[in-house]
C-alpha cells in the first residue's frame, strides 16, 4: 500500500471568545407594541391570567397580543404606579404617587389620606391570608380591614416609616422592608433587623420567600441578603452578582433565585452558582426594576427604560457569531468524551469548552473551512470531514490531512462514523463509502452493492449493522453484504439524509420527501399530511425519554409516537431552517440543534414542565360596532341584531398559535374553528341565544371551560305573543259581532217576510173572493208599462200572471172613470 499523503501542521494560535454569552430567546415589549410607558415598576398576574404592568405613566393589562391601558383619563387617581395586587374578590388595587385606586368592573374607586391612609405615596400593596390589605407608604404601613384603615409607624415599633415592600410568609408573619431596615410583624409585635443583625444593607427594595421558608431581601447597595432562621447569607459582586443594587428578587418554580439589578441586568443563583444575563444575552435593558414568573413558567422582566422582556423558554439557549461562534451556518455538531461541543460550519470549526469558544479555520491551518462532519476516535483525536479532505486534530495542536489520492478517491467528505470495532467510515459526495481499518482505506461503491455512490449519512444500529443513506436509497451493510431499500420496497423517498434507531429497535430515515420507519420489515411513512412541518428532513435524533426530534426546512419536530409538535424561531430556536446532520444529544441529555443562523441548545425536559390550559374570556361585545357592557344576561331590540364578539385565550408562550372554537347555540349547527379573535353575526332573528367560545394552545391543551354569554333578541311588538293574542281576540270579537248582527238581521228579515207574507195571503184571500172578470184600466196599464223601468214592468206582468193563476178571475180591459174623464172630457162636460 502506498504511503498516505500526510501533512503535519502545528497551530500557531487559537482564537478564543473571551466572554461566554449565551443568547436567550427574549421577546421585548415597549411603547411600540402598545405598552403605556417603558419604565416598568411592578408586574402582576391576576386570577384570570392577565399580566398587569405599572409604569410612570399609567397601567397596562396584557393578554399576549394587545395592551389595554388605564390612566387618569379612565379614572386612575395618578399615573405614577408603584404597586399592583388583587384581592380575593377580584378587585385590582393600584398604589400610586397620590393614593390608591381600586378597579372593579372597569370602574375606579380612589383612596387617599382623607379616607384613612397615612400618606398618599403607596409603594407596596399586599393582601394577607385573612383578606386584609396592607399598604406601604412614606409614613408607615396601613391595614385595611372591614372597610377601616389601621395605621402603624415607628411609634408602634416599626423600624422606619418609609415602607418600600411588604410580603406575608407561610407562617402568617408580615415582613416590611423600609429604607432603614426590616420589620417582621408577628403576633402583633414588631421584630426589627438591620445591618447590626447581619443584613447587607438597610435600604430594602424588595422581599420574597423561597420554597424552603428563607426570606430574601434586595437592597440598595448590598446585593441580596437571605435570612434563614436567624442567620443572614449575603450575595454581592464578590460572589459574582452582576451588581450590588438589587431592585427585585424572585424565586422561580425550579428553585432558582432571580435578582434584578440596577445596571447589571439579572443574576440567577442556582445552588450557589451565579449566572448573569444582560443586554448581550437579549435582555431589553440592564436596569431591571421588577420580575414575575407566570403560571406557564414564563419570566417577565420590567426594566427602567426598556419596557418589558419576556423569557418564554428558560431551557432554550442560542449561540451565534455574537456569542463567539465562528459562523452561523452550521453543518455538524458532536460532543467529545470531555464534554466539549464541536461545531462544523461554513467557515471553520468552533469548540465550546467551559463557556469559551475555540475557533479553527484557515487562519489556524485548516486547508478548507467548510466542515460537514466531525467525530472523535478512540484515542481522543478529532476528525473533520471537509470539501477537500479529512483532518485529524491531535492533542488540540497537530493536524494530519488526508486528501484525494489513490486510496481516498474523493476528498469531499459528507459524513463520518466511528463503529464499535474502532473502524472509521467516511461517506463521500461521488465515490461511495470508505472504511479506514488499520490505516488502510477500503472502498465500497455500487459495484460492490451500495445503493448509490453519493453518500449523505452513515449510522450504526444496536446490532452493529451499518446503514448508509444515499441519493439512491438506503443500504444496510451486514456480514459483508449490502441490502438495499428504495421506494420500490416502500421507502418514502430515495434521497436519504438522516438515519436513527429508536428505543424499540426500529430504524428511521429522513429524506427529501418525508420520514420512513422500518418496523418488522415494513415501512411506515410520515409527511406533512401526518403533521410533519416540512418534508425535507435533515436529521433525526432521540431524547432520553424516547421522543424523536426531526429537523426540517420549516422547524424542529418532536414526535412522541402519536403526533408531531413543531418548534420554530417563535419558540426560541435560532432559526426555522435546520441543516444537514447538525444535531446531537450530549451526555447531560441536552439537544444541540444546528441551523442556518446558529446553534440552539435545548433541554427536552422543558417541554413537559408546564402544560397550562389557556383560560378564555369574552372581552368585548358590540352592536353595530358600538360597545355594549358585558353582563350576565342582556335583552336586545329586534333591530339590534348585528353583533360582534371579541374573545381571547390567554397563552403567553405562543399567543399567535392559539386556535378557537365558537358556537352560537340556535344558529351554528356545530363548533366553528378560527384563528381570529372575533366573530360577528348579522340579521339574527328574535330569540334566546348562548354564545360559547373555547381555546386550544400549541400543546393541544383546551381551555377547561368555555366562555359563555347569554342574551335575547326581543321581537317587535307585532310579533309578540300578547300582540298576537290581542289581534286574535279582536278578530274573534269581530266575527262574533258579525255573526250576532247577521242573526239579528235575519230575525228582522224573517219578521218582515212573515208580515209581507201575511199581507199577501190576506190580499190573496180577498182576490180569491172575486169572481168573473176583474176589470183593469187599459190606459193605466199602458202608462204603467211605458213609464216603468224594465224590472217594474216585469213585476206587473208577473203580478197579473200570478193573480190569474191563483184566482179564478179574468181581466177585462176598459177605462177607469179617471182615465175616461182625462181622455174624453167632452163626454163628461156638465155645462
Amino acid at each position: 500500500m502506498k504511503k498516505l499523503l500526510l501533512i503535519i501542521l502545528v497551530f500557531p494560535y487559537f482564537i478564543y471568545c473571551s466572554l461566554f454569552a449565551q443568547s436567550y430567546p427574549f421577546r421585548n415589549y415597549s411603547v411600540k407594541e402598545g405598552l403605556v410607558q417603558s419604565m416598568v415598576y411592578t408586574i402582576f398576574q391576576d386570577s384570570k391570567g392577565y399580566i398587569w404592568f405599572g409604569t410612570q405613566d399609567g397601567v397596562s393589562r396584557f393578554d399576549g397580543i394587545t395592551f389595554k391601558n388605564y390612566t387618569t383619563k379612565e379614572g386612575l387617581i395618578n399615573n405614577f404606579i408603584w404597586s399592583i395586587t388583587e384581592d380575593r374578590e377580584g378587585k385590582i388595587w393600584i398604589g400610586t404617587n397620590e393614593g390608591v385606586s381600586c378597579l372593579n368592573r372597569e370602574k375606579f374607586i380612589n383612596y387617599t389620606n382623607e379616607q384613612g391612609l397615612p400618606d398618599n405615596t403607596v409603594y407596596s400593596i399586599k393582601e394577607d391570608s385573612k383578606g386584609n390589605l396592607w399598604f406601604g407608604t412614606r409614613k408607615g404601613i396601613s391595614c385595611l380591614s372591614e372597610g377601616k384603615f389601621k395605621n402603624y409607624s415607628t411609634d408602634d415599633g416599626l423600624v422606619y416609616n418609609i415602607v418600600t415592600s411588604i410580603i406575608e410568609d407561610k407562617k402568617g408573619n408580615i415582613w416590611i422592608g423600609t429604607t432603614r431596615g426590616i420589620s417582621c410583624l408577628s403576633k402583633g409585635k414588631f421584630i426589627n433587623y438591620t445591618t447590626k443583625n447581619g443584613l447587607s444593607h438597610n435600604v430594602i427594595y424588595s422581599i420574597t420567600e423561597d420554597r424552603k421558608g428563607n426570606i430574601w431581601f434586595g437592597t440598595l447597595d448590598g446585593g441580596v441578603s437571605c435570612l434563614s432562621g436567624s442567620k443572614f447569607t449575603n450575595y454581592t459582586t464578590e460572589q459574582g452578582l452582576a451588581s450590588n443594587k438589587a431592585w427585585s428578587v424572585m424565586e422561580d418554580r425550579e428553585g432558582n433565585m432571580w435578582i434584578g439589578t440596577f445596571g447589571g441586568g439579572i443574576s440567577i443563583i442556582n445552588n450557589g452558582k451565579i449566572t448573569n444575563i444582560t443586554t448581550k444575552n437579549g435582555l431589553a435593558h440592564n436596569y431591571v426594576r421588577s420580575m414575575l414568573e407566570d403560571r406557564e413558567g414564563n419570566i417577565w422582566i420590567g426594566t427602567f427604560g426598556g419596557g418589558v422582556s419576556l423569557l418564554c423558554n428558560k431551557n432554550i439557549v442560542n449561540y451565534t457569531t455574537e456569542q463567539g461562534l465562528i459562523h452561523n451556518n452550521v453543518w455538524e455538531i458532536t460532543e467529545d468524551k470531555k464534554g466539549n461541543i464541536w461545531i462544523g460550519t461554513d467557515n471553520g470549526v468552533s469548540c465550546l469548552h467551559n463557556g469559551k469558544f475555540t475557533n479553527y479555520s484557515k487562519k489556524n491551518g485548516l486547508i478548507n473551512d467548510r466542515v460537514f462532519a466531525i467525530k472523535e476516535d478512540n484515542k481522543g483525536n478529532i476528525l473533520f470531514g471537509t470539501e477537500k479532505g479529512i483532518y485529524y486534530l491531535r492533542n488540540n495542536r497537530k493536524i494530519t490531512v488526508y486528501t484525494k489520492n489513490k486510496n481516498l478517491q474523493d476528498d469531499y467528505i459528507t459524513s463520518i462514523l466511528l463503529d464499535k470495532n474502532g473502524d472509521i467510515w467516511f461517506g463521500t459526495a461521488s465515490k461511495g463509502l470508505f472504511r479506514l481499518r488499520n490505516r488502510k482505506f477500503i472502498q465500497y461503491t455500487t459495484k460492490k452493492g451500495l445503493a448509490n455512490n453519493v453518500v449523505r449519512t452513515i449510522f450504526e444500529d444496536g446490532k452493529g449493522n451499518i446503514w448508509i443513506g444515499t441519493q439512491g436509497g438506503v443500504s444496510c451493510f451486514s456480514n459483508g453484504k449490502f441490502t438495499n431499500y428504495t421506494t420500490a420496497q416502500g421507502l418514502i423517498n430515495n434521497k436519504v439524509k438522516a438515519i436513527e434507531e429508536d428505543r424499540e429497535g426500529n430504524i428511521w430515515f429522513g429524506t427529501w420527501g418525508g420520514i420512513s420507519c422500518l418496523k418488522n420489515g415494513k415501512f411506515i411513512n410520515y409527511t406533512t399530511e401526518n403533521g410533519l412541518s416540512n418534508n425535507v428532513c435533515h436529521f433525526i435524533i432521540n431524547d432520553k425519554i424516547g421522543n424523536l426530534w426531526i429537523g426540517t426546512n420549516r422547524g424542529l419536530n418532536r414526535f412522541d409516537g402519536k403526533s408531531f409538535k413543531v418548534y420554530t424561531s417563535k419558540d426560541g430556536l435560532a432559526s426555522d431552517e435546520m441543516n444537514h446532520q447538525a444535531a446531537c444529544r450530549d451526555s447531560k441529555g441536552n439537544l444541540w440543534i444546528g441551523t442556518v443562523n446558529g446553534v440552539t441548545k435545548i433541554n427536552p425536559e422543558f417541554d413537559k414542565l408546564y402544560h397550562v390550559p389557556p383560560p378564555v374570556y369574552i372581552t368585548r361585545f358590540r352592536i353595530f360596532e358600538k360597545d355594549t357592557s358585558l353582563t350576565d344576561f342582556i335583552k336586545l331590540k329586534y333591530n339590534e341584531n348585528y353583533l360582534k364578539f371579541d374573545y381571547v385565550g390567554l397563552c403567553f408562550s405562543s399567543p399567535e398559535d392559539v386556535i378557537y372554537k365558537y358556537k352560537m347555540e340556535g344558529i351554528d349547527k356545530g363548533w366553528q374553528v378560527s384563528r381570529l379573535r372575533f366573530v360577528q353575526y348579522t340579521s339574527l332573528p328574535p330569540g334566546k341565544y348562548t354564545f360559547k367560545v373555547k381555546a386550544v394552545n400549541s400543546d393541544g391543551i383546551w381551555s377547561e371551560n368555555p366562555a359563555v354569554f347569554n342574551f335575547a333578541i326581543v321581537p317587535p311588538f307585532w310579533k309578540t305573543w300578547w300582540f298576537t293574542g290581542i289581534c286574535l281576540l279582536f278578530i274573534v270579537s269581530i266575527i262574533f259581532w258579525r255573526i250576532k248582527d247577521l242573526k239579528r238581521r235575519n230575525i228582522i228579515l224573517e219578521k218582515k217576510v212573515k208580515e209581507r207574507t201575511r199581507e199577501l195571503e190576506l190580499k190573496l184571500i180577498h182576490i180569491k173572493k172575486l169572481e168573473g172578470l176583474l176589470p183593469i184600466c187599459s190606459n193605466c196599464k199602458k202608462i204603467r208599462l211605458e213609464n216603468s223601468d224594465p224590472r217594474k214592468k216585469e213585476s206587473w206582468v208577473q203580478i197579473e200572471k200570478y193573480i190569474s193563476d191563483k184566482a179564478d178571475v179574468n181581466f177585462s180591459h176598459g177605462l177607469c172613470p179617471e182615465c175616461a174623464k182625462k181622455l174624453y172630457p167632452e163626454f163628461f162636460d156638465t155645462d
